[in-house]
């Protein structure tokens, strides 16, 4: 056996990409960052995919089938909302990361990769010279708790008297 045969058997082949890219991965991970356990295919049902991967113009509804709300904005990445992070960067060729958080004192900011898994520390510039100007800021969405009690009492009588009656122990 000579060491091209040998070489070529220990070689790995190369790693399939993951069913919906790497928005889909980011998507999860905010998903997992607001406690939401969502599976791949609730976030993906019903939405077209461009081959196998979520496009960004399908990310919103995704987003809404996890139960999240999603809005996407165009800027310089020194112009975007920190208050919202964590947020979605699209970046050059096809790639997307979660941006986590930024200290430009140091120039430095924390990102989720959906090629490594977990959150690393990268040069801003780095982040900055691959970034397209798209993001998207991606949120839990607002559901009323109707197990709290009203705190208001339900009118009645009529609309004046039953404020002076109300209010008498303040005077």
């Amino acid at each position: 056996m000579t060491t091209e045969e040998t070489t070529a058997r220990t070689q790995a082949p190369p790693p399939r990409p993951r069913r919906g890219g790497p928005l889909l991965f980011c998507l999860e991970k905010i998903c997992s960052l607001h406690g939401l356990s969502v599976s791949q295919d609730k976030l993906l049902s019903g939405l077209p995919l461009e081959g196998d991967f979520l496009t960004p113009s399908s990310l919103s509804r995704a987003a809404a089938n996890g139960g999240m709300t999603c809005r996407i904005v165009r800027s310089p990445l020194d112009r975007l909302n920190l208050a919202l992070l964590p947020m979605i960067l699209i970046l050059e060729d096809n790639a997307a990361c979660v941006l986590m958080a930024v200290d430009r004192k140091k120039g430095a900011a924390r990102v989720y990769f959906p090629e490594l898994g977990e959150e690393t520390a990268v040069p801003l510039a780095d982040i900055e010279s691959r970034f397209t100007g798209y993001a998207f800021y991606v949120k839990p969405l607002f559901r009323f708790d109707e197990r709290t009690p009203s705190y208001r009492k339900k009118g009645e009588g009529h609309w004046f008297w039953s404020t002076i009656t109300e209010s008498r122990p303040l005077y």
